[in-house]
């Protein structure tokens, strides 16, 4: 025979599933309805980099990673002293931002599909151009797109 506590601890536990259950299963339901309201919304032509995260399901840990990129890029271009714990903080090699020479395309390049986890060659500059659109780090994304034009 099970002693009470034991029972009841049981039951707690049974009943803590069940919530858990339900509790994924709105997220799923959530998750569905959000990207089906990102399919068949009207784009608006304000954010394109908004409609971009949507479009490409960009993790909120992404976008973090991508904002510091183009903070520290920003940095660099002022010729600002980069952070030291920038450097072995990220996913990708930031080598190129700690040498002595200027922002490469291919660099920058190369880091954003490191972040995204991606290997279309046409998406960084998809994103550099979507941010710019939106009014975001204009002058950097400015100079990107120049050097992607270059460099291509």
């Amino acid at each position: 025979m099970l002693d009470p506590k034991i029972k009841q601890l049981e039951e707690m536990i049974v009943q803590q599933n069940k919530v858990i259950l339900t509790l994924q299963n709105k997220i799923e339901l959530l998750e569905d309805k959000v990207v089906r309201l990102a399919i068949c919304k009207i784009s608006n032509g304000n954010y394109p980099y908004y409609d971009f995260l949507l479009s490409y399901h960009i993790t909120p840990e992404q976008q973090f990673q991508i904002k510091r990129l183009f903070m520290v890029l920003s940095e660099k271009r002022s010729g600002n002293t980069l952070p030291v714990s920038f450097k072995s903080s990220e996913s990708y090699s930031t080598d190129f931002l700690y040498e002595d020479s200027t922002i490469t395309y291919n660099d920058v390049k190369n880091s954003i599909l490191t972040i995204l986890l991606n290997t279309d060659d046409d998406l960084p500059l998809s994103l550099i151009t979507a941010m710019r659109d939106q009014g975001m780090q204009t002058e950097l994304c400015d100079y990107l797109i120049s050097l992607a034009k270059n460099e291509t």
